[in-house]
Formats: structure tokens, C-alpha cells, sequence
């Protein structure tokens, strides 16, 4: 996937992937799991000073892409990040980002803690029980004099338990609706879920009458379900990246196991093909 006509890209291809070898490494991770530690989040800021969280934020709002095309940029870092089985909220914070740059209105300073890397982030869409229907949320967001009510459940949050801020899909009045929610808010409940994947974490969020300004809201109604899809085509664009990522390491972990591996005195490879 790597453009190999663009010397910045090839360098901050270069830059991403040598990060990521010296300070994300297998034993690394598995020191991490065995503690029970999502991702490092020293780790993290200094992988947002690589340029990871500005790929997709435009130059006026704090951001800027290596090659002018944020989301092909984004995928690159995501298919290192696959092949080198990366921890880390890349995924989540990037997809919130994607939504809020184009609505930016009450949120300019959590895009520039996001980018900083100062803060994290994560989208919660999905519900307990659901399959996929973001446009269709069962949690409700009731309107109040002063701004909304939340009450419901979302589920499978990645890196729920370590975000600071939630991008809360919800059902308001009929209209589907997005709210930036501090996760220590009042009648806020964060339940860490269990995961067989070592480098993604998750959990289950209650919201229990949870009270936020109308400044909280991300978007118009009218807007919304243009932000969720864009939302959406980011997420699969970046889970199809790593999958390559994870998919080539595979394939080269095959290869040179053909050749390690003896039978009948020769390597493997040397005689059959795999």
C-alpha cells in the first residue's frame, strides 16, 4: 500500500514502522497483557507526535496529512500497526475525530487534546445484544432545560476503560444523535469486558440518567447520519488496513518457517511450495 513515488511518505512510512519495532514490541505487548494494561499512554503521545492523530484533522483545526490524502495516509499507519500487532487506540480516536472535524463547533479543544495525544477516545455505538445498526441506537438521550439525559448501555467500547471521553451514538426524540461524554460523569458506569485479542481492549458502558450540556452534542440531526456514515467508512477502511498488515506478517512468518523447518535433511521450502 505504500506509496513509493513520495519521499515524505516513504519517510514517515520509514519513521512509523521503526517506532514501532523499537517500542511496540511482542515482548513489550506481552508484559502489557500479563499486567493488564491496554497500551502504554507515554507510548501513545509519543506515537501522536509521529503525526498518527493529525492525518485526518485539517491544517485550521491543528492537523495535517503526510501525502494530502489523510485516510490513505491513516491506512498505512494501520497496516504497520497490523503487521507489528500494535496496541494503542488508533482505531477509536481516529474515528472520532473523523466525526468531529466536520462538526467542529464546541469541540475545537478536544480535537487538539486528541491530537496531542493527551486525550483519549472512543466512539460508543454498538449495544448489548445488537448487531450493527448505528443509525437505530436503543440508548436515548432525553432533552432537558439545560442540555440532554442518557440512559442505556453500549457495548464492545474499544478502550472504553482508558477513554477519557465517549462519542455517544443515541436515539433523541426519533432523531439519531451524537454526544461528547466525559466518562467520569454522574451516573456514568465503565465495565471492562473480556477479550481474547491481546491488543485491544473493551467495555460496556452504563449510562444511568447521565446529564450534559446542549454544547455536548456533535452535529445537527439533520448532520448525524452523514458523520456516522463517514464515521463508519473510516472504521472498516482502517480494520480492512490492519487486517493486511496482520495478514502479510502471517504470510512471511509462513514462508520463513518453509525454509527453518528440515525434513529429510533440506528445508522444507527447498523442495515444496507453500
Amino acid at each position: 500500500m505504500t506509496d513509493t513515488t513520495n519521499s515524505e511518505v516513504l519517510l514517515f512510512v520509514s519513521t512509523t514502522q521503526s517506532f514501532l519495532e523499537k517500542e511496540a514490541s511482542l515482548s513489550r505487548l506481552r508484559e502489557l497483557h500479563a499486567a493488564g494494561v491496554a497500551f502504554d499512554t507515554d507510548w501513545w503521545r509519543r506515537a501522536a507526535e509521529l503525526g498518527w492523530t493529525s492525518l485526518l484533522v485539517p491544517d485550521e483545526l491543528g492537523g495535517g496529512s503526510v501525502s494530502g490524502n489523510g485516510v490513505k495516509d491513516l491506512a498505512l499507519v494501520a497496516e504497520l500497526a497490523g503487521k507489528n500487532v500494535a496496541p494503542g487506540p488508533l482505531h477509536p480516536i481516529s474515528t472520532v475525530l473523523a466525526g468531529l472535524v466536520e462538526a467542529p463547533e464546541n469541540h475545537s479543544d478536544t480535537i487538539e487534546s486528541l491530537v496531542s495525544g493527551e486525550l483519549v477516545a472512543s466512539w460508543a455505538v454498538d449495544e448489548p445484544g445488537r448487531s450493527w445498526a448505528p443509525l437505530q441506537p436503543a440508548l436515548t438521550a432525553t432533552p432537558t432545560a439545560s442540555g440532554f439525559r442518557l440512559d442505556g448501555v453500549k457495548d464492545r467500547v474499544e478502550t472504553g476503560a482508558q477513554s477519557g471521553v465517549l462519542l455517544v451514538v443515541a436515539n433523541c426524540e426519533g432523531a439519531v444523535r451524537q454526544f461528547l461524554v466525559p466518562t467520569d460523569a454522574v451516573g456514568m458506569r465503565v465495565e471492562t469486558q473480556r477479550s481474547v485479542d491481546l491488543v485491544k481492549s473493551y467495555a460496556r458502558v452504563y449510562f444511568d440518567g447521565v446529564e450534559v450540556d446542549g454544547s455536548a452534542a456533535v452535529g445537527s440531526a439533520e448532520q448525524t447520519p452523514t458523520l456516522i456514515s463517514r464515521q463508519s467508512q473510516i472504521a472498516q477502511i482502517m480494520q480492512c488496513a490492519e487486517v493486511v498488515g496482520i495478514l502479510d506478517a502471517v504470510l512471511n512468518f509462513t514462508i520463513q518457517w518453509g525454509f527453518d523447518r528440515h525434513s529429510f535433511g533440506r528445508p522444507l521450502g527447498s523442495y515444496q511450495a507453500l
